[in-house]
């Protein structure tokens, strides 16, 4: 197995695990059960939700995958949380600008 997204959440890393499940690609999530410790135990890329393949062989076919998704919809690993949150502080402040 070989982690391939660490997620913020568990919803988002079931969101990735049932993408990655859609185009063929076998996946299982790990660390769900640490969230609920959220604030006793530290959140790091170690205890945060998980997305793991079972085969190490579609690690290049699911990133890339990914990279797509995170395009279009703007889902960013934890890693990038910082870049994608002041791309997004940007944009919504010109569309209130707009608005």
């Amino acid at each position: 197995m070989k982690r391939i997204y660490v997620a913020k959440t568990p919803v988002d890393a079931q969101f990735v695990k049932a993408f990655l499940e859609s185009a063929g690609i076998a996946a299982a999530v790990r660390g769900e059960h640490l969230w609920s410790l959220r604030g006793s135990v530290p959140m790091t890329e170690e205890t945060l939700p998980a997305v793991w393949l079972d085969d190490e062989e579609d690690f290049a076919r699911a990133e890339r995958l990914l990279e797509q998704l995170e395009a279009r919809a703007r889902l960013r690993p934890v890693s990038d949380e910082s870049e994608a949150a002041s791309e997004g502080d940007e944009e919504w402040a010109a569309g209130e600008q707009t608005g």
